[in-house]
């Protein structure tokens, strides 16, 4: 773009094992009811770390790496399937049926380990007055107990993401610019 390299990665990552039901009272992979909540963390972070969500990160963190190195700027986007360390925290709690759960979820973490920054936090630190919900879908025509696989709980969160690498960041009004000044 404008003679600079972008190297864009979308992600749909692993929709198994999706361990942020567990606190909600549901199996991750089947999204039957459970006889109760799961908010043992070791039992949260077992469950999440069985999918492949984290060897996709991994793999496109090294690629991300390779594509620094040719000077491109690196951009992901897409549907994580597990929320981020950032919206599962002490000050929500007890709220969208985390039942007191205080996760840090493996992949955002990574990814912000890694350099990369979670646009929409970034612009939305607090995520209590900007949740950023991004699942379920709303749709005014359907019921939202239709939407949701775990229909008996608040299962509102934020698995949709888009990161950027901070080197390359320029924060402009609402939006990012990543281009060399001289592009404007």
């Amino acid at each position: 773009m404008n003679g600079v390299k972008v190297a864009f990665c979308s992600a749909h990552l692993d929709y198994r094992n999706c361990a942020l039901y567990l606190p909600r009272g549901y199996d991750g992979s089947s999204w039957e009811k459970l006889d109760a909540p799961k908010t043992d963390l070791n039992v949260i972070r077992e469950d999440n770390l069985a999918s492949k969500r984290d060897d996709a990160i991994q793999v496109f963190l090294s690629d991300a790496k390779k594509e620094l190195e040719k000077g491109s700027l690196v951009f992901l986007g897409g549907d994580f399937n597990e929320p981020s360390h950032r919206d599962w925290v002490e000050e929500n709690k007890n709220l969208y049926d985390h039942n007191g759960v205080v996760m840090e979820w493996t992949n955002t973490l990574s990814l912000e380990n890694s350099g990369f920054i979670d646009t929409y936090r970034e612009i939305y630190p607090n995520p209590i007055s900007h949740p950023g919900f991004t699942y379920p879908a709303d749709n005014p025509l359907v019921d939202i107990k239709r939407l949701a696989w775990s229909p008996d709980t608040d299962d509102r969160d934020r698995v949709n993401f888009y990161f950027l690498l901070s080197q390359c960041k320029t924060k402009f009004k609402r939006g990012y610019y990543c281009w060399p000044q001289r592009v404007g």
